[in-house]
């Protein structure tokens, strides 16, 4: 995950790989891959918390944002794996009621036929 956003934030050429840094940097208010120091002297004012009129290395956050979301991710896998235990067993019913559904349609022309 880490090395997909350090893919994405150095390809901010493209508007939504710029707009997803912006996001997460301001959601896991966090700066650069390792801190505020990736950006040079030029820090976008998304690594400042909102209402900083002048955002530069000194008043930005200070944690890099691959921490932070490696952290973040270690918080929300219990949720993560929930949900997509949830999915399957969504696709599980769906499967057994489709198979229901298609003997009924096999039964059904079987006993039209005598």
């Amino acid at each position: 995950m880490t090395k997909a956003f350090e893919r994405i934030f150095h390809e901010q050429n493209l508007d939504v790989n710029r707009e997803l840094v912006v996001t997460v940097q301001s959601q896991l208010e966090c700066c650069g891959l390792a801190g505020p120091q990736d950006w040079g002297t030029d820090v976008p004012p998304s690594c400042c918390a909102p209402g900083t009129a002048n955002c530069n290395i000194i008043n930005a956050f200070q944690v890099g944002c691959t921490s932070a979301l490696e952290d973040w991710v270690d918080m929300s896998k219990h949720i993560i794996a929930w949900v997509a235990l949830g999915v399957a067993v969504i696709q599980l019913v769906a499967l057994i009621f489709a198979c229901c559904l298609g003997n009924h349609i096999r039964n059904e022309r079987r006993r039209s036929n005598y």
